[in-house]
């Protein structure tokens, strides 16, 4: 977090002297620093980064000259707090996988189950047809692949009962007719 930041890092706006003109260390500000225990001498009129040990302490130092003023910005900050935050940021990103991760498979278990549901369903009314039954229709709630099966499902199942009526019908009035044909040569 920033305030941790602010607390355990410390920011130095010093002249071309070495004379602190601002800082988070408030005592500091109107002494002199040594510019070498933070910026490598061959780096002082430039920017840049390095890791250095501070007061026994492993930290990164960032340096940057501010043209026109001849003042630089040295902001200090101990490695541990870097990774600590580093490591806090991974356990978030960690929590936020495995929640992503339960969700996905939650989705994915529901997905399959309402496909494998209503693939189910479809089997059911074909093996209705397949003992006989052509007067099977498949409710369409969706308007997807699975939908478009079940409704060519549906046309099929009503035009086989249609033929099979209409063969039916076809097969009575040629019964009439021979009947009638038997009654005319009588």
């Amino acid at each position: 977090s920033t305030k941790q930041h602010c607390s355990i890092s410390s920011y130095y706006l010093i002249d071309i002297h070495g004379f602190v003109i601002s800082s988070t260390q408030e005592e500091d500000i109107g002494n002199f620093i040594q510019r070498s225990k933070y910026i490598p001498f061959d780096n002082r009129f430039k920017d840049g980064q390095y890791e250095a040990l501070i007061d026994d302490e492993e930290s990164a130092v960032f340096h940057m000259r501010i043209p026109n003023v001849d003042w630089q910005l040295i902001s200090v900050m101990p490695i541990a707090a870097i990774r600590q935050d580093a490591n806090t940021i991974l356990r978030f990103m960690i929590v936020i996988l495995v929640l992503v991760m339960m969700i996905a498979i939650i989705m994915s278990y529901k997905l399959s189950n309402n496909i494998t549901r209503r693939l189910k369903l479809l089997s059911e009314k074909m093996d209705l047809v397949k003992e006989g039954n052509w007067d099977v229709n498949v409710e369409i709630n969706n308007h997807d692949e699975i939908g478009d099966l079940q409704n060519s499902f549906n046309y099929m199942t009503q035009s086989m009962q249609k033929l099979i009526e209409e063969k039916y019908q076809a097969e009575i009035d040629i019964r009439k007719a021979e009947l009638r044909a038997l009654q005319a040569q009588i």
